[in-house]
């Protein structure tokens, strides 16, 4: 189904910010350090995206689960590596 697929697939990229509001994972995002204008407007990405999921808190990590990362997803690796 589509909500799946926005999730694990996409982790919802698609979204504009009001969307993701709409969703209700916008404020995992918020957690995370993103914003608005940086979600929508291509400004700086939060430094979170450049720490592997090892170094993530325990809050880090709960927030990066309910929009479907896991370990391997976060890290970006490939499927033929799972």
């Amino acid at each position: 189904d589509a909500e799946i697929w926005d999730c694990y697939v996409n982790h919802y990229y698609g979204y504009y910010w009001d969307e993701l509001e709409d969703a209700g994972v916008a404020k995992y995002y918020s957690a995370l350090g993103w914003t608005k204008a940086s979600w929508e407007e291509g400004g700086a990405e939060p430094a979170i995206e450049d720490l592997y999921w090892n170094e993530l808190s325990e809050t880090e990590k709960e927030n990066a689960i309910n929009l479907c990362y896991f370990e391997y997803s976060w890290n970006w690796i490939g499927l033929d590596d799972w």
